[in-house]
């Protein structure tokens, strides 16, 4: 985002700022986030982190899911393997020691947001982008997507919660464990959906 005015932002200190935040989520969880430290991490002043993101929650959820760097897999038409692909991206993003150390105090500050702006706000950051990849994988996959485009949104929120549940409850080797049989799953929910006769056609 770029500033309001004056010099345009320099990407390297950006870089350097995000990095610290994830350093210092790794190594101390949510209280060692704090504007003085980071900025001392990231050989900056205080000022520079506060015109880039002006709150904590901010700063900590540019860090923690940093769209830019994230490069969705490229749908091929195989429901199955880029659904795979999909889930299994999502469930590592979350195994990361940065969003275990950090998602709790994202969602709990953003359960107290009374006006929706917050709950937004983390979708536009956490699940915009993995909804946006679900939903050109199967509408490569399923043609009966370009007539009912009305339910990506109630499947992917299926999808996206038989994942993202056993992530953040769960041991990393179980939530691993559980990803295939979830993926069956969105491929049987997806193909009974949208084209209703590959139904039968699946074991």
């Amino acid at each position: 985002m770029a500033g309001s005015g004056g010099r345009p932002r320099d990407p390297q200190a950006d870089a350097a700022i995000l990095d610290a935040v994830r350093a210092l989520l790794t190594d101390g969880g949510w209280e060692a986030v704090t504007f003085q430290r980071v900025a001392a991490h990231a050989g900056v002043g205080q000022p520079t982190v506060y015109r880039r993101w002006p709150t904590k929650l901010a700063l900590v959820e540019a860090a923690v899911f940093p769209v830019s760097e994230w490069t969705p897999p490229r749908p091929t038409g195989d429901l199955e393997a880029d659904l795979g692909r999909l889930g299994a991206d999502l469930v590592e993003s979350l195994l990361t020691p940065v969003v275990r150390a950090a998602l709790p105090q994202i969602l709990a500050a953003h359960s107290a947001d009374l006006d929706g702006a917050g709950e937004r706000e983390l979708r536009a950051w956490a699940t915009d982008p993995v909804r946006d990849a679900y939903a050109a994988i199967v509408t490569a996959a399923l043609p009966g997507v370009a007539d009912r485009p009305d339910l990506i949104d109630p499947t992917f929120d299926a999808f996206h919660a038989s994942l993202t549940y056993p992530a953040l409850v769960r041991s990393p080797a179980e939530a691993r464990a559980g990803v295939a049989a979830t993926i069956a799953v969105a491929v049987r929910t997806a193909r009974a959906t949208w084209s209703p006769s590959l139904v039968t056609e699946t074991p």
